[in-house]
């Protein structure tokens, strides 16, 4: 299974406003990987009582100004599109087509995460349980041409700021390389976890919002399911690994 995520690169992202909001912190990828909206001020009483359908429909259905938003504003799963297309229009935040192009790293305005993941049996409608090891594989060479540069840089200019920068994603790399334990994420196809939960029982309006745009968009969502180290709660961090890979684009 072939999934699609976009972002931005940093100099898009920096700043607090609302259009940063629902970005994975494209500044950090190359040493934290993907990181929920959960991060980014949420806290146990928006996700206290509720189930897994619950939040699949708030983070998918939610409507604007009504309570739900909050939830999807923070909340601990990361959506992905079967489609690049709808991905890049994500991170593009733009409703007409933009061309791209693939390109390095260095050219980039964008980029695309894909998460090429062979899916284990379903364990239940629509969930897949992930179990897989951190890994820096498919960022390392960005990472090490990133303070290869920033040498340079600091040799013509003295500008310290960009090896420190670089110097930490590195040690990051090296971080995540040493990291043995097994970690766990749930993969949710959202119509057919949506379709298969649709009861009565719910709030309907949610329902048909996030099933309606679960399917324009081919919607799934990455719930990273690491245990926090006190025990409570689940850790909003997705490690880079062998099955996410960086994709860099150049808009046009």
């Amino acid at each position: 299974m072939k999934l699609y995520r976009g972002d931005s690169l940093p100099k898009e992202t920096r700043g607090v406003n609302k259009l940063r909001r629902g970005k994975t912190f494209a500044e950090l990828f190359p040493a934290n990987g993907l990181i929920a909206k959960f991060a980014d001020g949420g806290h146990s009483s928006l996700i206290e009582g509720k189930n897994l359908i619950d939040l699949v429909i708030e983070h998918i259905g939610y409507e604007l100004n009504q309570p739900e938003q909050l939830l999807s504003d923070h909340s601990p799963m990361l959506s992905f599109s079967e489609k690049i297309e709808t991905a890049f229009r994500f991170c593009t935040k733009r409703s007409k087509k933009i061309k791209y192009v693939e390109c390095p790293s260095k050219e980039a305005s964008h980029f695309i995460w894909k998460l090429d993941v062979d899916l284990p049996i379903e364990s239940e409608p629509g969930i897949y349980d992930l179990r897989f090891k951190a890994n820096s594989i498919h960022v390392r060479k960005d990472v090490e041409l990133q303070l290869e540069q920033a040498l340079v840089e600091e040799a013509k200019s003295g500008n310290l700021h960009a090896i420190a920068s670089a110097y930490l994603n590195y040690m990051a790399n090296q971080y995540v390389d040493a990291d043995k334990q097994e970690h766990q994420a749930k993969l949710i196809d959202a119509v057919t976890f949506i379709q298969a939960n649709n009861n009565s029982q719910k709030n309907n309006k949610l329902i048909f919002n996030a099933l309606c745009r679960a399917k324009r968009d081919n919607e799934w969502l990455l719930y990273p399911c690491d245990p926090m180290d006190d025990g409570i709660g689940h850790s909003a961090r997705f490690p880079l690994n062998e099955n996410l890979h960086p994709i860099y684009l150049k808009a046009w």
